[in-house]
Formats: C-alpha cells, sequence, structure tokens
C-alpha cells in the first residue's frame, strides 16, 4: 500500500491561532489519507514579517496558503509592496484566497466554509507551484473551490506592479 504525503495547511491572520489550533485538533480525528496537517503563520514566523520573507520559505517547504489578502483598496499594504496573490505566484505557493463574502464570516463560520471544500483541498495541494484557487461563499457555512489563472489577478488602480 502506497503512503500519501502529508498535507501542510498554512493559514495566515485570515484565522485566529485558536481558530486555527482547534481546526488542527479536529481534523486529527480523521483516520484516513492523505493527512493534512494545520498550521498557522504565526507558528512559523513571528507577526509582522514581511511577505517576501515567509512567502519563499514555504513554497520551498511545499505548504498551501489559505488567506484573505487578495490585495484590494482598502488593503492595508503600502501600494509599493508586491501584492500577495502574485508573490504567492512568483515563488510558486499554491494558494487558496477568500472570497469578499467567504472573508467576512464570523470565523465559526469562516471554519465551516473551509471544511465544506476540505475534500478538495488534496486536488488543489496537487496543483502546479502557485497554483491560484478562490474560495467563494455559497450559503452560510458552505462553499465552492474555484481555480483562478494567475493571470486573472487585476492590482488596483495606481499599484505599481
Amino acid at each position: 500500500m502506497t503512503t500519501i504525503a502529508p498535507i501542510q495547511l498554512l493559514f495566515d491572520e485570515c484565522l485566529g491561532r485558536p481558530h486555527v489550533a482547534a481546526l488542527a485538533t479536529f481534523v486529527k480525528l480523521a483516520k484516513h489519507e492523505p493527512i493534512i496537517n494545520v498550521i498557522h503563520l504565526f507558528d512559523l514566523f513571528p507577526a509582522g514579517t514581511d511577505d517576501s520573507i515567509w512567502i519563499p520559505a514555504t513554497a520551498q517547504q511545499g505548504f498551501l496558503l489559505v488567506t484573505a489578502d487578495r490585495h484590494q483598496k482598502h488593503s492595508r499594504r503600502k501600494h509599493r509592496d508586491a501584492p500577495l496573490p502574485l508573490l504567492c505566484a512568483q515563488n510558486g505557493l499554491r494558494h487558496v484566497l477568500l472570497g469578499g463574502t467567504a472573508s467576512q464570516q464570523k470565523m465559526f463560520d469562516k471554519m465551516l466554509t473551509i471544511l465544506s471544500v476540505w475534500h478538495q483541498l488534496p486536488t488543489v495541494a496537487a496543483s502546479d507551484p502557485g497554483s491560484r484557487f478562490r474560495l467563494e461563499h455559497v450559503a452560510r457555512g458552505v462553499g465552492r473551490l474555484v481555480a483562478k489563472h494567475v493571470s486573472d489577478y487585476r492590482p488596483p488602480a495606481g499599484h505599481l506592479f
């Protein structure tokens, strides 16, 4: 019998550390492959670490990132910083971007939305390096994963990239 390598699922600030820890504990109850290890970004890097540091490092280790940072106009990032989705693509970090409504849910409903597409994550993790998916809100606690092309990214007006 072939053993499937565990998937390293990384959450940034889109979920708080306690929520990621609870999710990690819950999914360990699954006794089937593939195993999905759930990790919070702050367990690997201190808060405030520049994206240009942690994105290449986590990409090299084969992580799959879940983030709400789509680099929209209201983003707190400075316009001279490369947008997170672009850095992910350039560095080969597979990533799932939470859609607007999905990212604005209360934490519990956001976790349910992520769990509603849980069985699709192995396919996402096996996609080409730098692949982008969007987790769209369908109903309360229910989502849909949609593959996006890197060329679908449109930076905000006035952005340097």
